[in-house]
């Protein structure tokens, strides 16, 4: 079953020095992007991967959180701020380890992702906005592996 969406306009600022303008300092650029009206419950739990524990489940949740922040963070940033290599981050998002339980303690107390929803996931108790944001990298994400799994 295919999700309804409605396109949006989304105002981005570039400066005149990109844009050659010699009127402004600042130009409006719309950006179309695509944003999901109301995913139902069954929707949203296949989408989480509700009560998924294996490495693959617990990977695609722990990127998706790191991509739905608002600063859209590296691994490479995220691992400098967790302390940890970022191959060690990056074997997280990967699948081939799950992250331990301190790594997900950051993330419940920087950006109220629970871990409950890291590892099993549980996104009813992420707060309205975040499992905004989370949804919306976790369609963008799946959106990318279903392209990639179309091309090979």
């Amino acid at each position: 079953m295919k999700s309804r969406v409605r396109r949006v306009m989304r105002t981005t600022y570039t400066r005149i020095s990109d844009l050659q303008h010699p009127f402004s300092a600042v130009w409006r650029v719309p950006q179309e992007s695509v944003i999901p009206i109301a995913m139902d419950f069954d929707a949203k739990q296949r989408l989480a991967r509700t009560g998924d524990v294996s490495n693959e489940a617990a990977s695609f949740r722990l990127r998706a959180a790191r991509e739905s922040l608002e600063l859209r963070i590296s691994q490479k940033a995220m691992a400098e701020r967790l302390g940890v290599p970022q191959t060690t981050y990056a074997s997280w998002e990967t699948g081939d380890a799950y992250p331990p339980p301190p790594i997900i303690r950051h993330f419940r107390r920087e950006y109220d992702i629970d871990f409950e929803f890291v590892m099993y996931g549980d996104w009813r108790r992420l707060p309205g906005d975040v499992q905004e944001r989370v949804f919306d990298a976790m369609l963008a994400l799946q959106a990318k592996m279903d392209r990639k799994s179309g091309s090979d």
